[in-house]
């Protein structure tokens, strides 16, 4: 049985480049989100440095990089709400397991209707490597470093946008530096944002 995606050779100068954008995005980005999802970045960044182009990770990588998508467009979402206490309205979600949904991100405040689209296309290419697809049964799973830079552009992109619609405080990042970032690791979508 084929699977529905290629399988790409190792690209150790790829996963090295994407290792340290994470790296600096973490630093970046550090004042704007909280804890938590700083400390998925630096351990997805670890774990790429670690396992460069070994397939025995990979898994866990794509479950890290899943992990960062939700938890950045559900805290943009939830700052976005202005709601007075986000643990509790976390929590209450919890309860019935939807503290992260699809909806989130098509109610994300001034994102275009072609973004949200892209960013849901990014959640659904990466979420096919964590659950039973037939990616995931039918043959090893190679890390896909476009894949990896799509889901950094994303991130990069909504807590930019963020940053410039005032749901983040805009001195909690520079966006001279993260046009640089986006510039350096070719964060396309988010370079055309910042560069406006």
């Amino acid at each position: 049985m084929k699977s529905s995606r290629p399988l790409e050779p190792c690209d150790e100068e790829g996963i090295s480049l994407l290792t340290r954008c994470i790296e600096k995005l973490s630093n970046l980005v550090g004042g704007c989100i909280p804890r938590h999802i700083v400390n998925v970045m630096v351990q997805l960044a670890k774990i790429m440095e670690q396992l460069g182009c070994s397939t025995y990770g990979t898994i866990c990588i794509y479950c890290l990089l899943k992990l960062l998508l939700e938890a950045t467009i559900q805290y943009i979402y939830i700052s976005s709400m202005k709601i007075e206490d986000p643990i509790i309205y976390v929590r209450k979600r919890s309860r019935n397991y939807a503290s992260f949904s699809v909806t989130m991100i098509k109610r994300l405040r001034n994102v275009h209707g072609s973004k949200k689209k892209w960013i849901l296309k990014t959640y659904l290419q990466v979420s096919k490597f964590v659950h039973p697809s037939d990616v995931v049964w039918t043959s090893t799973i190679y890390l896909d470093v476009k894949l990896v830079r799509e889901v950094l552009d994303v991130i990069l992109y909504v807590i930019a946008h963020a940053v410039r619609s005032g749901v983040l405080d805009k001195v909690c990042a520079n966006l001279d530096f993260l046009k640089g970032l986006a510039k350096e690791c070719e964060l396309n979508e988010s370079l055309k944002l910042l560069s406006r």
